[in-house]
C-alpha cells in the first residue's frame, strides 16, 4: 500500500500550526522540526504526531527542510509551511494523483491571503508550488525562497479548473511583513554586488509597475496599491542592504571616533580658555 508522509517546519506559528496539522490528519505520518520556537508551537505539534524534533534557529526554512524530509518515511511526501493548510478537495485530489501515478511531483496551486484578503488580482496568483513528490526524487536548495527540485522525473502543474488548493495565511498586517522583510532581505543580500543607483530605481518601478497593472491590482483600490507597492520596497530595502555591505563601514565604531574628535577639539578649547568650565 502506497504510503503519504507530511513534514512541517515550525517557528512561533502557535496560532497556526493546529489547523496546519488538522488539515494533514490523513496522512500515514507527520514530521515537524521545529527550530527553537519561544512560543507554544513546539507543544501544540505535539498533539498531532509523536514526531516532533526540535532543532536549532534558522532564518529560512530552506535550510532544515532536508533534515525534516530525512525524518520521513513515506513513498510520497507532501511538505507545508506551517501557516499553510490544504483543503478537502486538494487532499481528495492528491490521493487520485498518487492512485494514478504518472508523474514525480506536482506543483500545487495555492491561495496566498496578504493582510487578510485574498485576490486574483495580485501578483501571488496563480501561484504554484511544489510541495507533493515522490521519495527519491527530490532535491532541496538551501537557498531563500525556492522549491523542492525534481532532479529526474516528470512535474505536474496544477491547473485552475483541478479542484483542491493550499490556502497560504500569510502576512497578517504590514508590521508582520515588514519584520519579515527585514529578516529575509538580510539573508538575501549576501554576498551580493551593489548595483548602479539608477538601476535600482528602474527596477524598483519596473516591478511595480509591471505587476499592478498586468494583474489588474488597480480593480483591488487601496489593498491592490498596497500589496504591489509594499512588494516593490522588498526589493528597494534588498538593493540597499546590499549597498550598505559593500561600505564596509563600522559604523558605531566610526560615530565613537568622530565624537572622540569633537569631544578632543572641546578640552583643547577649554585647557586654552576658549571654552569655559562649569565644573
Amino acid at each position: 500500500m502506497t504510503t503519504v508522509s507530511a513534514f512541517v517546519i515550525s517557528y512561533n506559528v502557535e496560532d497556526y500550526i493546529g489547523n496546519c496539522l488538522q488539515s494533514l490528519s490523513w496522512c500515514d505520518e507527520i514530521v515537524v522540526v521545529d527550530v527553537s520556537s519561544t512560543d507554544g508551537s513546539a507543544e501544540i505539534a505535539r498533539q498531532y504526531t509523536e514526531k516532533v524534533f526540535v532543532r536549532p534557529f534558522a532564518p529560512i526554512v530552506e535550510l532544515t527542510r532536508e533534515f525534516a524530509y530525512e525524518q520521513t518515511t513515506g513513498d510520497w511526501v507532501i511538505t507545508l509551511d506551517a501557516d499553510e493548510i490544504v483543503d478537502a478537495d486538494m487532499i481528495l485530489w492528491i490521493k487520485q494523483f498518487i492512485l494514478e501515478d504518472k508523474y514525480d511531483g506536482a506543483a500545487l496551486l495555492r491561495k496566498n491571503y496578504i493582510f487578510g484578503k485574498w485576490s486574483p488580482y495580485t501578483r501571488y496568483w496563480p501561484d504554484n508550488v511544489l510541495r507533493l513528490f515522490r521519495r527519491g526524487k527530490v532535491k532541496f536548495l538551501p537557498v531563500i525562497h525556492t522549491n523542492p527540485v525534481i532532479e529526474s522525473g516528470k512535474i505536474y502543474k496544477q491547473k485552475k479548473d483541478d479542484i483542491g488548493r493550499i490556502h497560504h495565511f500569510n502576512q497578517v498586517n504590514l508590521f508582520q511583513y515588514i519584520e519579515k522583510m527585514n529578516r529575509y532581505t538580510e539573508v538575501e543580500s549576501t554576498g551580493a554586488k551593489p548595483k548602479n543607483p539608477l538601476t535600482v530605481l528602474f527596477y524598483v518601478l519596473y516591478i511595480f509597475t509591471k505587476e499592478y497593472i498586468r494583474n489588474q491590482a488597480y480593480r483591488e483600490g487601496m489593498y491592490g496599491f498596497c500589496v504591489h507597492a509594499i512588494t516593490a520596497v522588498y526589493y528597494l530595502v534588498r538593493e540597499l542592504k546590499v549597498w550598505e555591505a559593500s561600505r564596509n563601514l563600522d559604523v558605531p565604531a566610526h560615530y565613537q571616533n568622530v565624537a572622540g574628535q569633537i569631544i578632543s577639539h572641546i578640552k583643547q578649547n577649554q585647557k586654552n580658555g576658549r571654552v569655559k568650565n562649569n565644573g
